[in-house]
Order: C-alpha cells, then structure tokens, then sequence
C-alpha cells in the first residue's frame, strides 16, 4: 500500500473517531437542520396546495434564497437571474448556538476576470432565512471545505486555482464568521511553490509535485491551523 492511501486511510479514520468523540452535538444539530428544511418545504407545500408537486416545492425554496442573495451581487457585473444555486451546507458558522445554512451560488457567464469558476456564498438563518453575511470568490476553479473549530463553530476554507499562461495559481483561504465579518485566520501553510498543485482532500491539503505526493496538511481542530504531515 503507497504511502498515499496510508495517509488517506488514517486520516479518515482518525476524523471518524474525532467526529463520534468530540462531535456528537453536531450531528444532533445536522439533523435539526435537516428536520428544518424539511418542515420548510412541508410549509411550502401547504402554501402551495397538495396538488403541487415537489418539485415545484424545491424551486420555491430555491427562488426563495436566490431572492434573498439578489441584493449582494455587483448588478454592474452580472444580472441577478445569471445566478443558480449549486450546493447548501447546514452548520453554525457565526456562533456555536447558531443555526444557519450556507448557500453557494455561481455564476453561470462570469467574465474571465473575474475568475471561470466565480462563486457567491451567503449564510442564511434558518429561523426566518434571513441574510447572516456572504462573501465572494473568484478563481477559474473553486474549492470550499467546512472544517470544525474548538469553538464547535464551522470555518470556511477556500482554495482557488486560476491558471494563466497554461501554470495553475493558488489561493488559500481560512475564514470565521464573525457577525457579518469573514474574518480571515491564519492557517500555517507555507506559500505555495509554482511547480507543485495542490488539492483538498476532505480535511487535508496535498501537495503533487511532479506527478507524486509529496506533503500533506492536515486541519488540527485544537489548534485551529493546519499541521504539516511528510508522504515521503
């Protein structure tokens, strides 16, 4: 077995002792959140008449949030309706006691400018679906990962690769809600080499050198930063 796959297989097994141990309130919280939706949509329905079907339920939903997240795009850029939902994360990302939902939205004609892959991604409360905070990332392809703190609080992590003149670039970015605010957190990662590409693997980054694993970070919870781990 490669000194890949080791790697690989400890960690997620490490994660999933970590996750029964130290996490049990959030999974209770994941299925709350899940509870939530469900009853949203169930309200919708009733809104809507039995005689709706689902999917008319989801789209409500998802107009809903699209509705909500119109005000924040740059309407100089891109027009509202040039925007689809493509993911939502359930979690508590500006407090431990909060209950929230984080919607990412892309953009489906975005200038090369501003990056191939550019993204919208707006906390909502699940009480009212009312605006948390939001914050913008602009790369030809975007990463976002939700790693936990010892806060029990979710952060936001975000690698984004452009590649100009055919060699990728990095970025790499640790953020906590703090109210409205994104704060960005250091994460110990040294600056990227041009020569290597790096990837998110679950709770990890690696770094490809030449077609072969060289170094991993692994996100340390207690810490709250990543810690470097050798594959050679």
């Amino acid at each position: 077995m490669s000194r890949l796959a080791l790697f690989l297989r400890r960690s997620f097994s490490d994660k999933e002792i970590d996750m029964k141990r130290k996490r049990n309130g959030k999974i209770v919280q994941a299925k709350l959140g899940l509870c939530f939706i469900a009853a949203l949509i169930l309200s919708l329905l009733s809104a809507c008449g039995t005689e709706k079907h689902g999917a008319d339920v989801s789209y409500e939903f998802q107009k809903q949030l699209l509705d909500r997240a119109a005000p924040l795009i740059d309407h100089a850029e891109v027009d509202s309706k040039d925007i689809e939902l493509d993911s939502i994360q359930y979690g508590s990302f500006s407090s431990s006691e909060a209950k929230e939902i984080c919607a990412f939205f892309k953009y489906q004609s975005p200038k090369h400018t501003g990056g191939l892959d550019r993204t919208l991604a707006v906390i909502f409360s699940t009480d009212d679906l009312q605006v948390v905070s939001s914050h913008e990332f602009a790369a030809d392809h975007v990463q976002v990962k939700f790693l936990p703190s010892k806060e029990n609080t979710d952060y936001i992590f975000y690698l984004g690769a452009t590649t100009y003149q055919g060699v990728p670039a990095y970025d790499l970015q640790l953020f906590k809600i703090s109210g409205s605010m994104w704060e960005p957190m250091p994460t110990a990662v040294p600056p990227f080499h041009e020569t290597g590409r790096y990837y998110l693997v679950d709770d990890s980054i690696l770094y490809d050198r030449e077609g072969d694993f060289h170094e991993a970070y692994v996100w340390n919870r207690e810490i709250e930063q990543f810690e470097y781990c050798s594959l050679l």
